[in-house]
């Protein structure tokens, strides 16, 4: 069975019931997501290093709203990133983390509208 896009439990727990956070978190994550995911797919990073960089900061911020996909796919380009690599795997997990955003975009949509 596949965990839910967005985990409104873990959520809810991070932000302790209050609405008007979660809201504002929900927001603030749904900028910054399409923003990584631009540069990421456009590869608009001077280094592979810097995307490694943006893909972790993408994973710190889905865990922290409970988007486990999108940290999972986020954690893995970032370590394909970080590393000398065939394009190959990378623009398979980047495939990936672009479902998973869409999914947790979708969610965010549902919960606080668009």
């Amino acid at each position: 069975m596949q965990m839910p896009a967005l985990d409104l439990g873990h959520l809810e727990a991070q932000t302790l019931g209050d609405e008007a956070l979660e809201r504002q978190l929900l927001a603030l994550f749904r900028v910054q997501a399409r923003q990584i995911l631009f540069e990421l797919q456009n590869g608009t990073f001077k280094s592979p290093k810097v995307g490694a960089d943006f893909a972790h900061l993408l994973k710190g911020s889905a865990l922290a709203i409970g988007a486990t996909r999108v940290a999972a796919m986020a954690g893995a380009y970032e370590n394909l990133a970080a590393s000398p690599h065939d394009a190959g795997p990378a623009s398979v997990v980047l495939d990936a983390l672009a479902k998973a955003v869409a999914d947790v975009l979708a969610a965010i949509d549902r919960r606080i509208g668009p």
